[in-house]
């Protein structure tokens, strides 16, 4: 069993760190699990408070653990990594990586295309479009807060499907023969407020990745415009470059 060593020359928080993955990586903690917090640490452990803290804040920011403001400090779940070297689906892409994926419809309805949207999908401010919010879990852990916005006619009745149990892209295809093969995507850091640390279970502040995604048809026609909020502790994109 690993234990720190006062005289050795490694800093004490980063053997504190040392014994905090030890036991993730040994079992003692798995993924969820609360951390005993920065007085409990210096107790089992025999350091100052500032070397817990230092050892959490380090562990936070490595993404190895997760924080929720007035709860505790928990194990987070590995970042799942996507490339973007192509057109991909989330689902799919989770499904092909093993993990278990599910969706909780949290909005859908007909709204009026704000600005940013109606320039997206080349409609006039105002137009009917079909608003979808979803929260995608991955191994039951919220990843990402995904709201879509597809014109009204080029879907009338969309809003009607479950898409607690149906793909939005197959059903597209399936009902309105609307085949989506390829996307515009682009990245920016933001800060979660507060509904989305709620939603999301990450602490209120902490940084994630806005993501802007149009989608279009097999006639180059733009049928999607999605904003995804992903907490910056749950992903990691990267691309090839020849």
């Amino acid at each position: 069993m690993k234990t720190i060593d006062p005289n050795s020359p490694v800093p004490l928080y980063y053997q504190l760190k040392e014994m905090i993955i030890y036991g993730i990586n040994t079992g003692k903690w798995t993924v969820g699990d609360l951390i005993p917090s920065e007085n409990q640490l210096s107790k089992l452990y025999s350091v100052s408070r500032n070397t817990a803290q230092k050892a959490l804040e380090e562990l936070v920011h490595d993404g190895i653990l997760t924080r929720k403001q007035g709860v505790g400090t928990f194990v987070a779940a590995p970042k799942i990594e996507q490339a973007l070297s192509g057109f991909y689906s989330f689902s799919e892409a989770m499904q092909a990586r093993g993990y278990k994926h599910t969706v909780k419809v949290i909005g859908l309805g007909v709204v009026g295309a704000k600005k940013k949207q109606a320039d997206a999908l080349g409609i006039k401010e105002g137009a009917p479009v079909i608003e979808l919010i979803r929260l995608r879990f991955v191994d039951d852990v919220p990843f990402v807060k995904e709201t879509s916005y597809i014109p009204q006619n080029m879907a009338e009745g969309l809003e009607k499907y479950d898409f607690e149990k149906n793909s939005l892209y197959k059903t597209l295809l399936t009902t309105y023969q609307i085949y989506v093969v390829k996307a515009r995507e682009t990245f920016e850091p933001v800060l979660i407020n507060s509904q989305e640390s709620e939603l999301l279970n990450v602490e209120e502040g902490s940084p994630a990745i806005l993501l802007h995604r149009i989608a279009y048809s097999s006639n180059d026609v733009p049928v999607e415009f999605c904003k995804s909020i992903i907490p910056g502790s749950k992903c990691r994109f990267y691309t090839e470059l020849r």
